[in-house]
């Protein structure tokens, strides 16, 4: 019995430390967007953390929105990446969900869009842009 007890809580903070990882990365990736102003190395790491963090939502959607926010920032060149970001986080994760209410906070304007593209491609309308 005390085996199987201390692997459950081995296991839960393993949990933790994976998430704890995650968080860590997130950090690293919004300093060399924030701080260093690399835009292109901050883009690396947050598709870095969705794919290896994957099971880590509030992270990944964190990761997503801010790839997007990095995206526009290098221009219009960079539009469609950027709104590839937004619609995966309007597509996996606008459920109503904590996480996506609070990247509705982080940038409504292009969450709204994307889901109002996504309901009128279901109903064959294009959006006006």
């Amino acid at each position: 019995m005390k085996r199987i007890l201390m692997l459950a809580v081995l296991a839960i903070a393993a949990a933790g430390q994976g998430s704890n990882q995650a968080e860590v990365q997130l950090q690293a990736a919004i300093k060399a967007e924030v701080f260093d102003g690399n835009l292109k190395a901050a883009i690396e790491r947050y598709q870095q953390i969705v794919t290896t963090f994957a099971d880590d939502r509030p992270v990944v959607a964190k990761a997503l929105v801010r790839m997007g926010q990095c995206y526009e920032r290098l221009g219009d060149a960079q539009a469609r990446e950027a709104r590839k970001a937004y619609e995966r986080v309007v597509r996996e994760f606008a459920d109503g969900t904590s996480e996506a209410q609070a990247l509705a906070g982080d940038h409504p304007a292009e969450v709204a869009r994307s889901r109002h593209d996504r309901q009128a491609a279901c109903h064959g309308v294009t959006s006006p842009r």
